[in-house]
């Protein structure tokens, strides 16, 4: 009978590393990731933040591009 709902969120550093995290729970376990973002300042907050932590959780990163927001074709 709650009158209103909270609920966290991580920062955008930290958004994807739940993500991560269970990954390191599946089998088998990737050993690689890649990320591919918006050049929006959300999008390259999360992309860094990803990178950082599955860097040090041992993924190696194969892709880390940015692209323009809005853009939808992907073919170059």
């Amino acid at each position: 009978k709650n009158k209103y709902i909270f609920g966290l969120l991580p920062s955008a550093g930290e958004y994807f590393k739940s993500t991560l995290e269970y990954l390191q729970t599946v089998n088998p376990k990737p050993k690689k990731v890649a990320i591919l973002f918006a050049d929006d300042k959300f999008d390259t907050s999360v992309a860094k933040g990803t990178k950082k932590i599955a860097e040090k959780m041992g993924y190696e990163i194969t892709l880390y591009e940015k692209y323009a927001e809005g853009q939808s074709d992907f073919t170059s």
